[in-house]
């Protein structure tokens, strides 16, 4: 039995491709969906074991990428994920409150178990009761975190940032931010378990349908606002129902100060503009809102104010009351009355000083979203000028914000200053939103909503959604776009569309999945005003079908890639002028989220059309010139269809897919001729669609014309070629031709080595499917120290859920296992097997090759019923997954039959080997090593009803 359990252990051990790959989608960064020729939309390489070695799920590096920049001290780029969760500065001292701020302080020594909530109308102090208790807290050594819970974006961003702060695994940041676990489940159990005090703000939570739409449900709530357990949530609200939470609040409600206390707080601003009952008249003239006190105050101390006292001031208001009432169409008129009627005071005192670019410069901050840092960087001063009637240089844009600042209108947010200039500027929510009401009704709107759309365009087209040094700032755009976004009439709403959809690629290539999902979505909404559909409407249905895509939402995703296929034909170019528009650079997904593309650039090779002596005769110096003939339509019409083409593949139909690339490749070749990007693109898409099949000599000659095509268009060192070489090799590995595939691949890894690195994530591709073809050569024990040095390197650059991490970490545990190093084998694989689950759910291809492996593990360690039951169940999910005669299908067949050789059933198994044989030897030729090997393992059992034991 020795010999017969060898050939349960290693038969089929050439078995053919396990697995479709982890990344459909193509690599993070490529230009266009025609530089697929350089990916790979199934995974790198072809190798299958019995052990279901998996390809490395991975892609070879994209062209004309430009370098990243980073630190001199080579730390990578800072992730776009993070976000500051610090208090934020005080505007004035507190005056009145102290009662509220030593409740609250009780409660974070002594959590209750509840959420309290500071509520009431805007402008009454809110934030800066929180801020005195979140100062005072964290100078107890509390742990304190300040979030903006303004939309739920920004919530579930805060939220993710605080547990990556606090130590949370980043592995299962990275699944929750792409959607595949639940963020606030995640967030919650980790606040539970820290024994430090800690207090939570979250700031301006006007809607409570921003922490989720299941938030309003059962006592211990649920979506993002949860009961705090162990530590202290601070809500601060204008809701003032303590109902409207949906589970157990203590409200404190924040009412406006007493005359007395209004007195003190303008005293405090002001001590020299009056007596202390000058003071109370004032106050109570100004409803005693702290935030009408704070304005009022601060003008009156500002240097050379033409009002300088309480009773000027208050004459000043009465003066202005009638005109100030009639611009009001807010709720509350009397209290927001008094509070507009200070800032116009402010606002006349700066125009009397020689300060007008002050009003119009407020006007354009507040159509920006509110008590929401705007960047400094966002407020460029040429732009401005260029955009905004009452800018007459660039000069005065810097004044008009100083003296905003200088009179308390806008704040100051916390930031690195450069020049005696703050990094980001805060307008307080009340001002932003009367202000915005008054510009509805005035001749300037127009022109301030064109010059804040201005901004925003400028601002979005000078970062790109591919670099991961400028996902912070796209992300920091988001709420500025979408409010900006709300405003604008429909003839502007194209440009502030093509804004928001260049952030919605930010944010998905940061792994903001969800995120970028809502962005879209919320464009889309918006664009169903617009009498006919427009380009960049259809740029944010394809957008929105990729990140349904990278989600694994492919049903989802094929029906908005459909929407924006028939938007697509239905737009017509914008050629009135004479120009042309060309689609976004395509921004290609992984999921989730990988560092690949800070790699692409760490590690960026050197140009690929310096000449060598690598090059052949047909290769020629110099970048590709990737034209786009025919109208731009044409072409994201062309993406889209490769987009549809692969979640057909990804949704398994191979069939579909194949039909839908071959109908691409012969649009592109009737359209730009047979070696235009856009053909190879889909000539490679189609040779790995037929590899994934199983039709493995129509898949080699297909990556043979693209390998050659490749070499002669690009180069033999451009990373086009060596991904269609990569992959060619792969498929001579498939039918056994081994020495040619080494071969091939050796080259291959030798030239990505000397012009990517060692380390550059082609090259550990390269690498991983070497040490395949070595373990399929009988060079086990080589195969298990390569793949132990490409996991190493890929858990320290990708992390270790990453699918090119997870092809790895399975083809290492499964070599282990034909090694007999079975415990150490079974240790890690179970994980792998969880993450796959987690990534490309229960039947995707490779988590069904993390299923074989796990039961040829139970039937090497003797567990054989376990393993017997175990590949019955996966030989009935390979076949309805990938067809009855794929190669893995049979593979895991194979296996079916040693599990029945070990538990005793020998006629089974001996009629089990020699279906698999006959299937192997028709579907891969009868001289295939893995037919070889069912065939042999028939032999040696003899005919079913011979019932001699063999020697």
């Amino acid at each position: 039995m020795a010999g017969l359990r060898r050939w349960a252990m290693l038969g089929g051990l050439t078995g053919a491709v396990c697995a479709l790959g982890l990344v459909i989608a193509r690599f993070v960064g490529v230009t266009s969906v025609s530089d697929t020729i350089g990916l790979v939309s199934a995974a790198l390489g072809a190798a299958s074991f019995a052990v279901s070695l998996v390809p490395a799920a991975e892609s070879a590096p994209a062209a004309r990428l430009p370098r990243l920049a980073t630190p001199e001290d080579g730390s990578p780029t800072p992730s776009a994920q993070g976000m500051s969760l610090s208090v934020p500065l005080s505007g004035s001292p507190l005056t009145g409150q102290q009662h509220l701020v030593a409740q609250l302080l009780a409660n974070v020594r002594k959590p209750d178990g509840r959420v309290h909530v500071l509520s009431g109308m805007g402008g009454m102090g809110k934030t800066s009761i929180a801020a005195e208790v979140a100062r005072q807290a964290a100078g107890k050594s509390v742990r304190v975190w300040w979030i903006p819970a303004t939309d739920r974006a920004t919530v579930r961003h805060g939220l993710l940032s605080l547990a990556e702060q606090t130590g949370v695994d980043p592995a299962l940041i990275e699944r929750a931010r792409s959607g595949r676990v639940s963020g606030a489940d995640l967030v919650w159990r980790h606040l539970a378990t820290l024994r430090r005090p800690w207090l939570l703000v979250l700031d301006n939570a006007d809607d409570a349908s921003v922490f989720g739409e299941s938030t309003l449900s059962g006592p211990a709530g649920r979506g993002w606002l949860r009961r705090p357990g162990g530590g202290t949530l601070l809500l601060t609200s204008r809701l003032v129902d303590p109902n409207a939470w949906g589970l157990p609040v203590h409200s404190h409600p924040v009412s406006p100060l007493t005359p007395e206390q209004g007195a003190q707080a303008l005293i405090c601003l002001a001590p020299a503009a009056g007596t202390r009952q000058e003071a109370i008249d004032l106050a109570v003239r100004l409803g005693c809102v702290p935030l009408a006190l704070h304005v009022a105050g601060t003008y009156l101390a500002s240097p050379g104010a033409r009002i300088d006292s309480f009773p000027a001031y208050r004459e000043g208001l009465d003066d202005r009351f009638m005109a100030v009432q009639r611009r009001s169409s807010a709720p509350h008129r009397n209290a927001r009355t008094s509070v507009i009627m200070t800032w116009e005071m402010s606002l006349d005192q700066l125009e009397t000083e020689g300060c007008p670019q002050a009003r119009p410069l407020l006007r354009l901050m507040s159509c920006f979203a509110g008590a929401t840092p705007i960047p400094v960087s966002l407020l460029d001063e040429e732009t401005i000028t260029r955009h905004l009637p009452g800018i007459r240089v660039p000069e005065d844009v810097d004044t008009g914000v100083r003296a905003l600042l200088r009179v308390g209108l806008v704040q100051a947010d916390r930031g690195d200053r450069e020049n005696d200039r703050p990094a980001t500027f805060l307008v307080h929510p009340l001002v932003a939103e009367t202000s915005r009401a008054h510009l509805h009704d005035s001749v300037h709107a127009g022109p301030t909503q064109m010059a804040a759309l201005a901004l925003l365009k400028a601002a979005t087209e000078s970062l790109d959604p591919r670099l991961p040094s400028d996902w912070p700032p796209l992300s920091r755009l988001r709420p500025h776009v979408l409010a900006v976004l709300a405003q604008l009439p429909g003839d502007l709403l194209p440009t502030g569309i093509a804004a928001a959809n260049r952030v919605a690629w930010g944010l998905a290539c940061a792994g903001s999945l969800p995120t970028a999902e809502d962005v879209l979505r919320h464009v889309l909404r918006l664009a169903e005003q617009l009498p006919r559909p427009h380009l960049e409407v259809v740029r944010a249905t394809y957008a929105l079908g990729h990140t349904l895509r990278a989600q694994g939402r492919f049903h989802e995703a094929q029906e908005a890639l459909r929407r924006a296929l028939e938007r697509a034909a239905a737009t017509q170019p914008p050629s009135a002028d004479g120009t042309t528009v060309t689609p976004d650079r395509g921004v290609f997904l992984l999921r989730p989220r990988s560092r690949l593309l800070e790699l692409e650039r760490r590690f960026a090779p050197v140009p690929f059309n310096e000449p060598s002596d690598d090059d052949g005769p047909g290769s020629r110096p110099g970048p590709p010139v990737l034209a786009r003939p025919g109208p731009p339509e044409s072409a994201l019409a062309t993406e889209v269809r490769f987009e549809l083409a692969a979640v057909l593949f990804a949704l398994g139909d191979f069939a579909g897919a194949e039909t839908a690339y071959e109908a691409v490749r012969m649009t592109c070749r009737a359209s730009h001729g047979e070696d235009h990007e856009f053909t190879i693109a889909a000539q490679h898409e189609l040779a790995t669609v037929l590899r994934a099949r199983g039709a493995f000599d129509r898949a080699e000659t297909e990556f043979r014309v693209v390998s050659d095509t490749c070499a002669h268009k690009y180069g033999a060192n451009h990373p086009f070629t060596l991904t269609a070489r990569h992959n060619h090799a792969g498929v001579l590995q498939v039918l056994g031709r081994l020495s040619q595939a080494e071969s091939e691949l050796t080259e291959v890894l030798r030239v990505a080595t000397r012009t990517a690195g060692a380390e550059h994530p082609s090259t550990l591709a390269h690498r991983h499917e070497l040490a395949g073809i070595w373990f399929e050569r009988g060079e086990a024990e080589r195969a298990e120290q390569e793949l132990g040095r490409v996991v190493a390197v890929r858990r320290r650059l990708l992390g270790a859920d990453h699918p090119s991490t997870l092809a790895s970490r399975h083809n290492l545990a499964a070599v282990r296992g034909s090694l007999g190093r079975r415990a150490v084998a079974a240790a890690d694989l179970p994980r792998v097997r969880t993450s796959l689950v987690d990534l490309a759910g229960e039947h995707h291809p490779d988590t069904l090759a993390a299923r074989n492996t796990l039961c040829f593990l139970l039937l090497a360690s003797g567990s054989c019923d376990q393993a017997l039951a175990g590949f019955r169940a996966l030989s009935a999910d390979r076949a309805a997954v990938l067809g009855p005669d794929h190669p893995s299908t049979l593979t895991t067949r194979h296996n079916l039959a040693a599990a029945l050789l070990e538990t005793g059933d020998r006629v089974r198994a001996a009629a089990e080997f020699r279906a698999v044989s006959d299937a192997r030897s028709r579907v891969l030729g009868p001289r295939h090593p893995a037919a070889a090997n069912s065939r042999a393992a028939w032999e040696l059992l003899g005919d079913p009803a011979d019932r001699t034991t063999p020697t």
